[in-house]
């Protein structure tokens, strides 16, 4: 196995490098630590979960989002909950988002 490594990315300056090129859209794709950077940066105006029904559990397993990003009160809208096969895909905006 390779050494781990932990690199930081400035995701403000990345989405503004991209809209000077024209790009107005973006979707990441990733786990739970990319989609909670994203949210600290305060740039997701949409969240598309699909979930699987696995059970992931242990010390090393990392939650959907992180405790500090969902404080009481509701943070996301849920405009979609839907069935995908054995999976669901959940569609979220954030509160006050048009």
């Amino acid at each position: 196995m390779g050494e781990e490594r932990e690199e930081s990315v400035d995701i403000g300056a990345g989405l503004v490098a991209l809209k000077e090129r024209g790009v107005t859209s973006v979707l990441c794709e990733g786990g739970p630590r990319l989609a909670a950077r994203f949210i600290e940066a305060g740039v997701v105006d949409r969240l598309e979960w699909l979930v699987a029904p696995v059970e992931l559990a242990g010390e090393t397993a990392v939650a959907a989002l992180p405790a500090h990003l969902m404080p009481p009160g509701p943070l996301w809208r849920i405009d979609r909950d839907e069935p995908l096969g054995r999976d669901r895909r959940i569609s979220a905006r954030p509160r006050g988002a048009a």
